[in-house]
């Protein structure tokens, strides 16, 4: 049982790295819960940050740990919203959670 948390702003790659390590793992086994599809698609949250889908992600994400997936956490997840649900899911098995924050600058010409 692992867990993997990409966040970081958007066109920042976490989407493309997320797909790429599903892709690493074996696929039928790897769930990949994307915040924009919980937020966008399922709830309907259109412009609302936090909200429902931080409850929904979390329930997802520990059923996909109990049946044994790894398990892939991508989206934007600002810490205000999003920070005590990514601490009670690192609780679950910290040895086995890795979370990372993808932080790309790009120049303004």
């Amino acid at each position: 049982m692992s867990l993997i948390i990409i966040r970081g702003n958007s066109g920042s790659g976490k989407s493309s790295i997320a797909k790429q390590l599903r892709k690493e793992f074996s696929p039928e086994k790897t769930s990949l819960i994307e915040q924009d599809y919980f937020r966008r698609h399922v709830l309907g949250e259109i412009g609302k940050d936090g909200g429902d889908n931080v409850d929904l992600l979390e329930l997802v994400v520990k059923f996909s740990l109990k049946n044994n997936y790894v398990t892939i956490l991508e989206g934007i997840m600002s810490s205000d919203h999003y920070c005590e649900m990514i601490k009670r899911l690192k609780e679950i098995s910290p040895e086995n959670t890795h979370v990372f924050y993808m932080e790309v600058s790009l120049d303004e010409h």
